[in-house]
């Protein structure tokens, strides 16, 4: 088991079970107002997390301009909770790079059942962008 998923274990040991049921209502909360804004739009595009790619072999960053980060606590990757949260469909795809010359990634997110809609998405955004078979040095 990784530090961080053993991280999160022991922090879910707090957690009452009042606590865990009015999660469950706050989710279902969440879920109802995503599936209200895809009444009106078919995808939602933005970028997969707030950062370009980190160091291989890292599973979560470990600073952000300079200032350490808790990985598994921390806001990094807080564009992808809708999706995680609602069991709405996302995909990631190539997006272009950085200043830093690193990938960043597009997160395409549609509305639940919607899985094809967004693969078909991300598939056209993919294939239009002149970057194909490039590879930043890293």
């Amino acid at each position: 088991m990784s530090p961080g998923t053993a991280e999160i274990i022991e922090a879910g040991r707090d957690i009452t079970g009042g606590q865990y049921v009015d999660a469950l209502h706050e989710k279902a909360r969440y879920t109802r107002v995503w599936a209200e804004f895809f009444e009106q739009y078919d995808l939602l595009l933005t970028p997969t997390v707030q950062l370009t790619a980190f160091g291989v072999g890292l599973q979560t960053p470990v600073a952000i301009e300079g200032q350490p980060v808790d990985p598994f606590f921390d806001d990094w990757c807080t564009i992808c909770l809708p999706a995680n949260l609602t069991g709405m469909p996302a995909t990631s795809v190539p997006a272009g790079f950085g200043a830093d010359g690193m990938p960043v990634g597009l997160q395409v997110m549609g509305p639940r059942w919607a899985d094809a809609r967004t693969l078909r998405a991300a598939a056209a955004f993919e294939q239009a962008m002149p970057w194909q078979g490039f590879q930043p040095a890293v």
